[in-house]
């Protein structure tokens, strides 16, 4: 295996840029998500639990919101990782 070579300054600016990009991205959509479900939530005791669309869009809300979480969780590790290790977890990023 390869000795890992330090990143130059501007490499390490571009690979945070681009991780703080995401990092952006997935919080905008894990509140979009969130502001549906809530959304939804207000409206659900129009249809109750029992009516078989609401049932549905109450699991596919909780289902979205879930994703979208867990993939801010995610993107926000690998920025956090890369702060402070100044090395990205994904290799695929050094550019």
């Amino acid at each position: 295996m390869p000795p890992k070579r330090e990143l130059a300054p501007e490499e390490r600016v571009n690979i945070e840029t681009q991780l703080y990009s995401r990092v952006i991205a997935a919080r905008e959509a894990y509140q979009l998500a969130k502001a549906k479900a809530q959304a939804f939530d207000q409206i659900r005791g129009d249809l109750g639990l029992s009516h078989p669309d609401g049932r549905a869009a109450a699991l596919k809300a909780a289902q979205i919101e879930r994703a979208a979480l867990e993939t801010y969780g995610e993107v926000l590790r690998e920025f956090t990782a890369f702060i402070l290790r100044k090395r990205p977890r994904n290799p695929n990023m050094q550019q």
